[in-house]
């Protein structure tokens, strides 16, 4: 009776520890939490299932991933409880530190700060300053205004180096942004410690046509809104002749100037009717407060392939490392009235 006792401990005491072993990781601490954007940072990151063992399952254990701000880190050091990373190069601001191991990925939100912190970084995916001329007479303009909801002092300005966006109190603003490239991307930038208080709204629209439409709201993208290394889908795009249609495409660490995957579909979901590799255009983002991010585009109305659709799915297939974001903009080309379709 004894001896089948300790069989039965023992098998418990086996079956706690494999199922401590396949527990998801957890980060409990991230040391140090500051770095500069150019990387190499030694990060050592606590917790727990960290670097989990599967010998108990008779399979290999493949190595955890560490990414930090959506970039994959080299790993020097790792037990269960405790990896040790050269933090890859990044762009200002704060990142999240993610660990993924074969039975889970935990997230630490803004777990890691590169170079100046000051200020929290946001897209603005289509900015025009004054007004440009488009097809069919149009004249396309975008607008920017933001609400403070709090009685303290903010900023909020396209250029936290320069002396300018100080907004006070409870109100009603318009943000002091400019651009050296009409229609693209830009970033705008909110004081980090009051980021949550202020609201922004992006509203493009054609001016010449004011009598029959108010413009069409772009989203403003914060960094937690990206994509890194999984797919963004634009579901029902239209394609019919009557609309201009163009993909856009971010990449919130444009630096690097990368290329991307764009797979688009019709009714047959397995097979793509056109597959076009994309590479994004070198963005700004060398410096703390960068102005723009990489970027790339592709006009459907050009793509014969898709003559006579209605509509198509659209999938950008974003690598693993980096921040990705995108949208379809279908302009109707009589009445210029944009449409998106947002991920």
């Amino acid at each position: 009776m004894r001896f089948r006792s300790l069989v039965v401990f023992v098998t418990l005491l086996c079956a706690v520890s494999a199922f401590g072993q396949v527990a998801a990781p957890l980060i409990q601490s991230v040391t140090p939490a500051t770095g500069p954007v150019a990387g190499g940072t030694l990060v050592t990151l606590t917790g727990f299932a960290l670097n989990p063992s599967c010998g108990a399952y008779m399979m290999a254990c493949p190595e955890p991933v560490v990414r930090i701000g959506g970039r994959q880190a080299q790993i020097v050091e790792r037990s269960l409880d405790r990896l040790v990373v050269i933090a890859p190069a990044n762009s200002n601001g704060r990142a999240d530190v993610e660990v993924k191991t074969a039975f889970g990925t935990h997230v630490l939100p803004r777990g890691f700060a590169y170079g100046a912190t000051d200020f929290r970084r946001l897209l603005l995916p289509v900015f025009i300053e004054g007004a440009v001329e488009g097809q069919e007479g149009s004249r396309w303009v975008t607008e920017v205004s933001g609400f403070h909801a709090e009685t303290d002092v903010v900023r909020v300005t396209g250029s936290p180096d320069a002396d300018s966006g100080t907004v006070t109190g409870r109100t009603a603003f318009t943000p002091s942004v400019t651009t050296a490239r009409q229609g693209s991307g830009r970033f705008i930038y909110v004081s980090d410690d009051a980021a949550d208080d202020v609201s922004l709204n992006l509203r493009a629209r054609d001016t010449s046509r004011e009598a029959e439409n108010l413009g069409t709201e772009i989203p403003v993208v914060a960094a937690e809104q990206t994509f890194a290394g999984t797919d963004i889908v634009l579901v029902n795009v239209p394609t019919q002749p009557q609309y201009r249609q163009k993909i856009r495409i971010y990449d919130f660490d444009g630096e690097f100037g990368r290329s991307v995957t764009v797979r688009i579909y019709g009714t047959d979901q397995s097979n793509p009717i056109v597959t076009r590799t994309l590479t994004t255009s070198q963005g700004a983002v060398d410096e703390d407060y960068p102005a723009y991010p990489g970027q790339a585009e592709i006009d459907l109305n050009g793509i014969a392939e898709l003559a006579g659709l209605e509509h198509v799915t659209v999938i950008i297939e974003t690598p693993d490392d980096g921040r990705w974001w995108s949208f379809a903009s279908i302009t109707n080309n009589s009445t210029q009235l944009i449409t998106t379709v947002t991920p």
